[in-house]
């Protein structure tokens, strides 16, 4: 519901009994909890809807010119739902309930028109939230593979004999390495030898999976089989193969990488746990912190407005890459907005912001970024001057990279940076992640990136493609251009 889609004498009606406020940017117009007995809406500037749960504040819309908040106090007599805070210096009209109620009463044509929009409204709004239910990064994605499919029907001996013999010899290694771990006096090469028959695992399934006619699937479905119950002893395996927030990469998974602490179950658990943290995967993602922390810092050595440099995080998940700017009291001068579709990673990501206490230097925003790429979504950015996604295009195909890319370049400053992150073809557990773990993502080389960008609306500007240290995460920067 909006002035703009009623009649002018409806409009009419409405702001001869409304009263015109100005709020300031950052002041609570609507608070959480609190009961209201007015209807509003926008006329001038722009205000967001925040959620507080546990004390932290989570973006789910915001307001533009024209659209309407208080409407479920309004119609329930109750508390408010959500803080309703100036995003802007912002203009609103503000309807007495008593007011609105007598005009209903009076005019009943005029009630029947109301109620329609306002019926309008509520659907569009329960339309939008319905959109962010699944708790994906993304949505009808082919790569996402929640639900695990059939494992059966592969033998030992429809595969080569030297695979077979390496899943047997790690076998073996872990039975014995288990029963020594429980001796008084356990072996100290214990994790070296963990290490080694994991790497030699992985190097046969990587070899089957090159000859295999079905892609690797065979030799990874046997290899799960016959190893589970000593790979899933790993916290890491265990999280990646069960996927609790629906997806294999999800935040939590991807601040285990960033913490490096091997847990696990029984003697082998954390064993194994120390090799799949060392896997090029996982220093993969480790290299987004280093990567992205060093463009910012160069950002922040040219930026010279006063106001903080406004940074937006595309699926941010925990935000590390940012809030490790701000440790030991640092407060670069920077204010990050970081959008994720998973509520949970938005709230671990705030508190752990909150406890640093730089909470002023960022904006969690729950939202699907798929959706704001396509048009849609509820979260309006002003211009940025970095907008990236580090773990999003690795799910897109070609055709929604060339979209969000577009959205992008729309949003950023002219001389601002958008910087995308994927996986090179390259990487040495591509089959270990698709055929055990059922973590299939779209790997592209470098010349594949730059032929996105060249797609986009950043045309022919140049794009730098770099490589990071574990060889396998490739990182592509395009500058905006500015105006001649």
């Amino acid at each position: 519901m909006s002035l703009s889609s009623m009649s002018s004498e409806d409009q009419s009606l409405l702001l001869a009994r409304g009263c015109v406020v100005h709020f300031a940017a950052g002041t609570t117009l609507v608070g959480q909890g609190q009961a209201s007995d007015a209807l509003y809406f926008v006329l001038k500037g722009m205000a967001r809807v925040d959620r507080v749960t546990r004390d932290t504040a989570l973006t789910v819309a915001m307001l533009e010119p024209g659209e309407i908040f208080g409407e479920i106090a309004f119609l329930q007599d109750d508390a408010a739902t959500a803080n309703v805070i100036a995003d802007s210096d912002v203009e609103v009209l503000a309807l007495d309930k008593a007011a609105v109620d007598h005009l209903l009463r009076d005019s009943p044509a005029f009630a029947a028109r109301f109620f329609h929009h306002l019926a309008t409204v509520l659907s569009g709004r329960l339309r939008d939230t319905t959109a962010a239910l699944p708790a994906l990064l993304i949505e009808d994605i082919a790569q996402v593979a929640p639900i695990h499919g059939e494992r059966t029907g592969v033998a030992a001996g429809d595969l080569p004999a030297g695979f077979v013999a390496e899943v047997e010899r790690f076998k073996d290694t872990m039975f014995a390495l288990n029963n020594a771990l429980g001796r008084p006096s356990p072996p100290a090469d214990a994790a070296l030898r963990v290490a080694e028959a994991c790497d030699g695992l992985n190097h046969a399934l990587q070899d089957a999976a090159r000859g295999s006619s079905d892609g690797g699937r065979a030799p990874g479905t046997y290899l799960l089989r016959e190893t589970f119950p000593y790979l899933m002893l790993s916290r890491l395996f265990d999280r990646c193969y069960s996927k609790p927030r629906g997806y294999a990469g999800d935040y939590y998974t991807i601040h285990m990488l960033y913490e490096e602490k091997p847990e696990g179950d029984g003697r082998l658990g954390p064993l194994i746990d120390r090799w799949a943290l060392s896997t090029k995967i996982s220093e993969a993602n480790r290299d987004r912190l280093s990567y992205v922390g060093d463009l910012m810092r160069e950002l922040l050595a040219r930026w010279t407005p006063d106001e903080p440099m406004p940074v937006t995080s595309l699926a941010s998940g925990s935000a590390r890459e940012l809030t490790s700017l701000c440790e030991d009291g640092a407060a670069p001068n920077f204010f990050a907005t970081c959008l994720d579709i998973d509520p949970e990673a938005a709230e671990f990501a705030a508190q752990r912001v909150h406890a640093q206490g730089v909470s002023g230097r960022f904006r969690f925003a729950v939202d699907n970024v798929v959706r704001l790429a396509l048009g849609g979504g509820k979260i309006r950015l002003g211009p940025q001057n970095l907008i990236y996604s580090l773990g999003l295009t690795d799910y897109l195909q070609d055709k929604l990279v060339i979209r969000l890319l577009d959205w992008m370049h729309d949003v950023l400053l002219p001389g601002g940076v958008a910087l995308i992150g994927n996986h090179d073809p390259g990487n040495p557990e591509r089959a270990l992640l698709e055929h055990v773990l059922d973590w299939s993502i779209i790997y592209r080389s470098a010349d594949e990136l730059r032929a996105l960008f060249a797609q986009s609306k950043f045309g022919d500007a140049p794009v730098d493609v770099r490589m990071g240290g574990s060889g396998v995460q490739l990182f592509a920067r395009c500058t905006k251009a500015r105006p001649s």
